[in-house]
């Protein structure tokens, strides 16, 4: 893997438009009380964030400061099925410092998805 000299900027790239579906509807056949109806559901997706900086209050993030995120994702749901529903399993940060151009994986712990612990990190 290579990489390129990074270019200095004070400007941010803008992030792209985003086309995700945060809320999805289907329909399911059901037997009920001798005939067969169809039922409605829908299950949503919501998502939360939090960044954390040790320069926050100064209203900038410094080089070489470092950073950390929490995310919380969580299942909203009319389905009368909940355990069937799968919690969010999987997050991914696209940062403008990589032009929004590469998945950064975050792990999942105690419910939230964070980074992965840099032990260079002065930040803790």
């Amino acid at each position: 893997m290579t990489y390129e000299q990074p270019e200095e900027s004070r400007v941010l790239p803008a992030p792209p438009e985003r086309n995700d579906q945060p809320r999805v509807t289907w329909w399911e056949q059901r037997y009920e009380n001798g005939r067969f109806v169809w039922r409605q559901f829908y299950a949503e997706l919501k998502v939360s964030a939090a960044l954390d900086y040790a320069t926050k209050a100064k209203g900038c993030l410094k080089s070489g400061y470092g950073y950390a995120i929490r995310v919380s994702a969580s299942v909203n749901t009319d389905y009368d099925r909940p355990e069937l529903i799968t919690a969010p399993q999987t997050a991914e940060v696209y940062l403008p410092e990589y032009r929004y151009e590469t998945a950064i994986p975050l792990i999942k712990e105690n419910g939230q998805f964070t980074f992965r612990e840099n032990p260079a990190s002065p930040f803790r």
